[in-house]
């Protein structure tokens, strides 16, 4: 029986690796840069990831522990097991700043009646299999509906069959079709625009008038962060959507994909900016996922609703995707007196 325990170089690579990982994540969290955001948004994945890894580090130190004494299985260890409890330190870190001081509308229950339903849903472009997510919002009576990556016939199609009246749709003057968001509704649209236009994305703008009431709404389809051009494209529509919520006197409501994640300091920047105006309708715990391309197990949530502090949340729930990457989602809300 050998008396002294070497790790092997495969074990001390994977435990460098697995420090490398988790101050990259915890770095990410803070630094607004392109390659950061695509690493943060698949923070629960990270996370899950590394606690296999350091079950497995113990489980392999602890079985030399018992073939030789714990001392000596530890000992020639010391320089890989502060790295493991640095990146146990940094990915609990990380859990804390994902998870914990969100601004999010909280859910109110036993609300006299609900005042409006507002969802949002991006039907893929080239997608023509959308039957579920328009019978979702059909059954749940939405009264308001942003639709991104839409043609008009589309969006004709979807307006006819959910049995609104009114909508808008952008008129996108740019090479990139999947650009195109329209906003759907039961009720009059009065002022509508396009607030933000790119290649690569847009916020339209509208009034929805309910009775007395009048509602700013803005439907979003934030540019991915897929290279740096568009990820500072999608950080000037986060500016000028901020700019337009803020400077709104009338009750606000936003609705769309944002392709960011809750764990982008971008996002948690808005949020925080835009706190005094309107909260995020969101689960209080870690965000169901609203996008799926490769499997399940790498979803996302990029899609959001975002409600005025004038409104209590109800209900917040998400439909059945169809043949788009996206789910549908939908925010029950009711005016506070």
């Amino acid at each position: 029986m050998n008396s002294v325990f070497k790790p092997s170089k495969t074990l001390n690579t994977t435990i460098v690796l697995q420090f490398l990982i988790s101050a990259i994540l915890a770095l990410a969290l803070h630094v607004e840069f392109f390659v950061f955001e695509l690493i943060v948004s698949f923070l629960p994945q990270i996370l899950i990831f590394s606690t296999g890894v350091y079950f497995g580090v113990f489980a392999f130190i602890l079985k030399r522990a018992i073939s030789l004494s714990w001392r000596e299985a530890v000992k020639p260890s010391k320089t890989s097991l502060t790295l493991v409890g640095l990146a146990l330190i940094l990915n609990m870190y990380a859990l804390a700043v994902g998870n914990l001081g969100r601004i999010y509308a909280q859910q109110h229950q036993g609300l006299v009646g609900v005042n409006l339903k507002i969802g949002s849903f991006n039907k893929l472009i080239n997608n023509d299999n959308y039957d579920q997510p328009v019978n979702f919002f059909k059954v749940n009576k939405a009264d308001v509906v942003v639709i991104q990556e839409v043609s008009e016939t589309e969006f004709t199609d979807i307006g006819q069959r959910l049995g609104v009246s009114y909508g808008y749709l952008s008129d996108c003057d740019c090479s990139a079709a999947d650009t195109e968001v329209g906003i759907l509704s039961r009720f009059p649209i009065e002022q509508a625009d396009v607030a933000f236009n790119s290649e690569i994305g847009a916020i339209v703008s509208a009034i929805i008038t309910k009775g007395e009431e009048r509602i700013r709404v803005f439907g979003v389809h934030l540019s991915p962060p897929y290279h740096n051009s568009w990820y500072q494209n999608r950080n000037e529509m986060f500016d000028r959507l901020e700019q337009l919520s803020k400077s709104e006197t009338l009750p606000v409501l936003i609705a769309g994909d944002f392709n960011t994640t809750m764990y982008s300091p971008s996002l948690r920047s808005f949020s925080n900016e835009i706190k005094d105006v309107a909260k995020n309708a969101i689960d209080a715990g870690w965000p169901k996922c609203t996008w799926s391309y490769f499997s399940d197990a790498l979803c996302l949530r990029l899609d959001y609703i975002f409600i005025s502090n004038q409104y209590d949340l109800d209900s917040f729930v998400i439909g059945q995707s169809g043949g788009s990457d996206h789910q549908p989602i939908l925010a029950s809300i009711d005016y506070r007196d």
